[in-house]
């Protein structure tokens, strides 16, 4: 199956310095989706089918980090769009160590 891998980073602008909360709500929106997601230290990866799936998800976290107080929001989001063979978060992670061995 050729699965989008994307990378997002929701940062929600003057609502201090601790933002743990708002990474939280953004994780619920992902659970709340039922996709396949990996959390890193500074963004989090996730797997979706179609593009309209990923945009939903997005547009899901920009809502829930709003309605919470963020006045402004930094999205930084990437994604792979691969259709010539499956691909998937686990495939990359393993074809990065086959390439450090």
């Amino acid at each position: 199956m050729n699965l989008i891998v994307a990378q997002i980073s929701v940062v929600p602008i003057g609502v201090g310095t601790s933002v743990g909360k708002y990474v939280r709500a953004c994780h619920d929106i992902l659970e709340e989706s039922g996709v396949s997601y990996v959390a890193g230290a500074m963004s989090t990866y996730l797997e979706v089918e179609e593009l309209d799936a990923l945009f939903d998800i997005v547009r899901g976290m920009r809502d829930r980090v709003i309605g919470m107080g963020a006045e402004r929001l930094i999205v930084d989001l990437k994604f792979d769009d691969r259709r010539d063979r499956e691909s998937s978060i686990l495939s990359k992670l393993n074809a990065v160590k086959r390439g450090l061995s």
